[in-house]
């Protein structure tokens, strides 16, 4: 993955090798994606995986996860796009188009960030202070 001035220039490679395989589609992560916020996703049209970088340093951030802890495959995998909170939804969301089974279907889907667990555990930790000072108010 290159980048390039308004001109044409060659300007700097961002991407290469790794864990790139036939890279497509490519957006900016919404400040909703935790740690991976303001990085740059490169979505593989290879093997339907979605690999981050830092945006500014180009450094390796990993791999987008699915719900069982391992690299999230999307058949077929072609575009990635940020919403808008206008016509193109929400800009807290990342939304995707695959053509799988070798592009014979169309798939219009959306990347939605998961809760890191120390969130849910700072949730907890919140709601039983706010449930101790209930109680001693009684």
């Amino acid at each position: 993955v290159d980048r390039f001035d308004l001109q044409g220039n060659f300007l700097e490679r961002v991407a290469g090798n790794g864990t790139l395989n036939a890279p497509w589609g490519l957006a900016i992560a919404p400040s909703s994606f935790g740690a991976l916020a303001g990085a740059l996703l490169v979505g593989n049209f290879g093997d339907g995986r979605i690999n981050a970088y830092n945006a500014t340093t180009h450094a390796f951030l990993g791999q987008i996860k699915g719900a069982n802890d391992q690299p999230l495959e999307i058949d077929g995998l072609w575009a990635l796009t940020p919403g808008n909170d206008g016509s193109a939804g929400s800009s807290s969301m990342i939304y995707f188009s695959a053509g799988p089974d070798d592009e014979e279907h169309g798939l219009f889907g959306v990347l939605v960030a998961v809760p890191e667990p120390s969130t849910y555990a700072l949730l907890l930790a919140g709601l039983a202070i706010v449930g101790v000072v209930a109680r001693r108010r009684r």
